[in-house]
């Protein structure tokens, strides 16, 4: 059966796999020991952007312009600074949510120009950043301290209680496959025992 509740659960899920995976690239970038320079990942500047369009984009419908990423008040609200934005790049990161389908551009022949306007995909995407993750401050935890010289960040979004609940579902999840391919398993050996006999 798929209702809308399913459906949506679902596609949580796997959003939520997809923000494991980047939270995974994004912490090796800071962790590679021989790195002369450091990758310009946007990654977590995408997150901020999500986690603030769950809670803090008032108008859907109006675009998230570039002169926003210059505004002290609108990085202050998204938990950005203005040297996260220079390193990390306001129009790649703003390229990244388009091609990540979490944002599509208002006009597409002035691409980042126009602004770009967060799509289902990305609301969707902002709702499990929202609740899996809380605005930290950076204090001595060695991988963000690597993350606030190179970025000037005050704060990053750290692992919420739902973040670990998500995790049990799908280890849950899981469980119950296997138990489903033992059992059907199980049930062909008892039948090709009893055709034996």
């Amino acid at each position: 059966m798929n209702t809308p509740i399913t459906s949506k659960f679902f596609k949580k899920i796997e959003l939520y796999q997809e923000l494991v995976f980047q939270d995974k690239l994004f912490k090796k970038s800071l962790l590679e020991p021989d790195q002369t320079h450091y990758t310009n990942s946007t990654w977590i500047v995408e997150k901020k952007v999500l986690y603030w369009s769950r809670w803090g984009h008032k108008h859907l419908g109006s675009p998230i312009v570039i002169n926003r990423f210059y505004n002290d008040g609108d990085l202050s609200d998204m938990k950005l600074t203005k040297k996260e934005m220079k390193v990390a790049g306001i129009r790649e990161s703003m390229q990244n949510l388009v091609q990540r389908d979490y944002a599509n551009y208002v006009d597409e022949s002035k691409k980042e120009d126009s602004g770009i306007l967060i799509s289902a995909k990305g609301l969707l995407m902002g709702a499990v950043v929202y609740e899996t993750s809380r605005p930290k401050l950076i204090n001595k935890q060695n991988l963000w301290e690597k993350y606030k010289v190179v970025y000037s960040a005050d704060t990053y979004l750290g692992q919420g209680f739902l973040y670990w609940f998500y995790k049990l579902i799908i280890i849950v999840g899981w469980f119950v496959f296997a138990a489903a391919v033992i059992l059907v398993f199980w049930s062909l050996g008892e039948k090709i025992n009893g055709v034996i006999k």
